[in-house]
């Protein structure tokens, strides 16, 4: 199933998808400081695993973010991965979910690539799953994410007192939550 809005396309995360420059972000300390994926290896064999777990599951969703981008000195359109978007756990009972979401192309940092993914998986969240709520889980040194998510109308809902370790400190875990 494929979505698109704009230049950005999301579509649910196949193997044939991961690729070595996928598994390279996720051994990016930069890229991925702020996730559960921080201090951990990736290979190719682990991701394609997720990404199979994820394809089972009935609570889970995960899809790529992907650009079409115009080559230079070339009127063809090409399809890049920047990034991956996820909904879930689900709850079905309560009709509310999480999202987690990373950019993992630097040179699309700061094109609000994240901003319009967040937009278009609430509306997958409401018309696919009749979801009611999203919520997101965000370290409180991710600026940029606070942006993103206050820039798609969340509202901090609350603030984690030193649930999370960062650099060998305890920090704030913020939850953010949206109506739809």
């Amino acid at each position: 199933m494929k979505f698109k809005e704009n230049n950005i396309i999301l579509k649910e995360l196949k193997e044939k998808d991961v690729s070595t420059k996928y598994v390279n972000w996720l051994n990016d300390p930069q890229i991925v400081k702020f996730t559960q994926q921080s201090g951990k290896t990736a290979n190719y064999k682990n991701v394609i695993k997720y990404v199979k777990e994820k394809q089972k599951s009935k609570y889970e969703f995960f899809y790529g973010i992907f650009i079409k981008e115009k080559k230079i000195g070339n009127n063809k359109l090409n399809i890049v991965h920047v990034g991956n978007i996820k909904i879930g756990p689900i709850n079905y009972l309560h009709e509310h979910a999480a999202i987690s979401y990373l950019v993992g192309e630097k040179k699309f940092w700061r094109k609000g690539i994240a901003s319009i993914a967040i937009k278009m998986v609430v509306k997958i969240a409401k018309k696919r799953f009749s979801l009611k709520k999203i919520l997101s889980y965000v370290h409180e040194k991710n600026i940029a994410s606070t942006k993103v998510l206050f820039n798609n109308n969340f509202i901090l809902e609350a603030k984690l007192k030193r649930k999370i370790k960062y650099k060998n400190k305890r920090v704030d875990e913020l939850i953010f939550s949206k109506f739809i």
